[in-house]
């Protein structure tokens, strides 16, 4: 059996930020533009990333049977080692699952297996 992980920042839906340069809105804009207010507000030079929507990156697997880890590594983040992140019983981990569970696509972050069938 052959699987991969796939751990996948995707486009910000909600607040806009891009998690790699900590800049609003940065995945939404052209490629030039990207690179231009990159130069402006960070020390780097070109923007590399070319993130995809939740949909895009359906898409870019629909091959695969998908495994999906993210919810479970939200709702028992010490059982993944995930505790660096996010600790079980905060504010923060409460609001993070409440709007998890409402909004999937909002989460920045997808945690998926996936097998070939």
């Amino acid at each position: 059996m052959k699987v991969c992980l796939l751990s996948y920042n995707h486009k910000p839906f909600i607040g806009g930020i891009e998690t790699h340069y900590n800049l609003p809105f940065l995945s939404y804009f052209p490629k030039k533009i990207a690179n231009f207010y990159i130069r402006i507000f960070t020390n780097h030079k070109e923007y590399y990333e070319n993130l995809k929507s939740l949909g895009q990156l359906k898409k870019l697997v629909y091959r695969f049977e998908i495994i999906d880890y993210t919810l479970k590594i939200l709702q028992k983040p010490s059982k993944f080692s995930a505790n660096d992140m996010i600790r079980e019983n905060t504010l923060k981990y409460l609001l993070v699952n409440f709007l998890s569970r409402i909004g999937y696509f909002i989460i920045p972050t997808y945690v998926w297996i996936l097998k070939k069938p």
